[in-house]
């Protein structure tokens, strides 16, 4: 099941669609103004595989088709990064305590400046320290991990890139 998240507060529909398929992939959506800065920021180093959108959805919508694990790590190098650097595979162990890292690590900054993101981190951190518990199937509970992430990256994206119009730059507080 894919991740969905949006990426900035523009509410023009989205134009392009970015399409990157190398590991897993993802589709990410910008109106005329934000459309090589979405594509960017959803992770993908170019912005050459542009086409036109077919779907009606808001600017800054990223549909993520990635795994669990590779979501995961993107969280962590695109907005909440964590003070220890990846080593070797990330497995399930490895990515709750990068998890926990990044949010000791960001509390304090997340708490005084975004506080609807740190609201979304703290739920997907409980549902992280929670996988270790086998009552409930790993699967959902990884999906519900991905869409508190999700709604966590959207919070903070539109706080710290607020958009007026599409016509404006990005805009940094």
């Amino acid at each position: 099941m894919p991740s969905i998240r949006n990426l900035n507060a523009c509410t023009e529909l989205a134009v392009y669609k970015t399409v990157r398929l190398r590991g897993g992939g993802f589709e990410a959506f910008g109106c005329r103004a934000h459309r090589r800065r979405v594509a960017y920021v959803a992770g993908a180093a170019s912005c050459g595989g542009m086409f036109r959108a077919t779907e009606a959805l808001q600017c800054g919508t990223v549909i993520d088709h990635r795994p669990f694990e590779r979501i995961m790590d993107a969280h962590h190098r695109g907005w909440l990064p964590d003070m220890e650097p990846p080593t070797g595979e990330i497995g399930r162990r490895t990515w709750v305590h990068r998890l926990r890292s990044a949010h000791d690590y960001r509390y304090d900054v997340l708490a005084e400046h975004y506080p609807s993101a740190l609201d979304q981190v703290d739920l997907a951190l409980a549902l992280a320290e929670s996988l270790v518990d086998p009552g409930e199937r790993e699967a959902d509970l990884e999906a519900r991990v991905l869409a508190a992430m999700a709604a966590a990256e959207t919070a903070y994206r539109r706080a710290v890139m607020p958009m007026t119009t599409p016509d404006e730059p990005w805009k940094h507080p």
